[in-house]
């Protein structure tokens, strides 16, 4: 991907979510109330291009809606998306979300027998920084770096999402089972 085609995906983020948004009859007012927000800074990420907004903005805007985060980048990367099974979404954690990803970018590497300082180089960034990408521990890291990891990696950054939200809906829908197991046997 140039950068031209980077700008476009970002932009088609944010108008899937708004097209997601205005399906659900949320208003910018309740968005930006439930992200802790002003409604004038709400909008501007649902219509920018900017390469800094973080990848936990994201996940939290479509966590607030109930739509998978990775449903939207499969639509804003033009590939199509006839998954019907996110309606029944559980609303995560966006940290545990962001530690998924995390896990999920580390074990493609191994996988792939790439190292961090490899990465890191292609980058332009320090290994250490490359690091706190896959350990989660800086979760104001932009979409448009994971992006850029992902495509270092060669896998799509939806389907690193998808597989990340994948395991939060299965463990919360295990924990509520078990809840609901435990609620049984009293």
């Amino acid at each position: 991907m140039n950068k031209k085609e980077i700008n476009t995906f970002i932009k088609n983020v944010g108008l899937e979510i708004r097209k997601e948004r205005e399906y659900r009859e949320l208003s910018i007012k309740f968005m930006a109330n439930a992200m802790n927000i002003t409604k004038s800074y709400y909008a501007q990420l649902e219509t920018t291009t900017n390469e800094k907004v973080s990848l936990y903005k994201y996940a939290k805007m479509t966590n607030i809606i109930g739509v998978p985060l990775y449903v939207i980048l499969k639509r804003s990367a033009s590939k199509p998306c006839n998954d019907a099974n996110y309606v029944n979404l559980i609303n995560y954690n966006v940290d545990e979300l962001i530690d998924s990803v995390s896990y999920y970018l580390r074990e493609v590497r191994l996988s792939k027998n790439i190292t961090q300082k490899n990465i890191a180089k292609k980058l332009n960034i320090t290994r250490q920084y490359y690091g706190h990408i896959e350990t989660g521990k800086t979760k104001s890291i932009s979409l448009y770096r994971y992006l850029e990891v992902t495509l270092i990696l060669g896998v799509g950054l939806y389907e690193v999402i998808e597989n990340a939200e994948t395991y939060l809906f299965n463990k919360h829908k295990i924990q509520h089972t078990s809840i609901d197991i435990k609620e049984d046997n009293i």
